[in-house]
């Protein structure tokens, strides 16, 4: 095109809340307790070889000598319900935990196996 001026028109929008990663290191008195947590973003998927179906967070990393690691919690576990409360995203997740409690009733995906557990803390 010579000497003519084209005129383009383009939408900038952000990236899918997908791409941005939410994490949260669980603290107090409480089995998970020393484990970092992620929401499950379509990057994390492939890197750990999560189910598309799996659902829940993500634990990135267990901090030695915490309830976390002595609880059994590994990383690419997928924390899926914890005393009933389905595990939608790291913000239900923190808000389970800060209720605390004495007894803890939670469902997790470990490699394509489901594993539910109970335990007194």
């Amino acid at each position: 095109s010579r000497g003519e001026l084209v005129s383009v028109r383009m939408t900038l929008s952000s990236p899918p809340a997908d791409a941005v990663l939410k994490t949260a290191s669980l603290e107090g008195r409480n089995p998970f307790a020393g484990a970092v947590v992620a929401n499950i973003t379509t990057d994390l998927r492939r890197q750990l070889r999560l189910s598309q179906r799996a659902q829940g967070v993500v634990i990135l990393e267990i901090q030695r000598g915490t309830p976390a690691s002595r609880a059994g919690f590994r990383p690419a576990d997928v924390i899926e319900s914890v005393n009933g409360t389905s595990i939608a995203d790291v913000d239900v997740m923190q808000q389970v935990v800060a209720e605390g409690g004495r007894s803890w009733r939670f469902r997790l995906n470990r490699g394509g196996r489901t594993i539910q557990q109970f335990l007194r803390f």
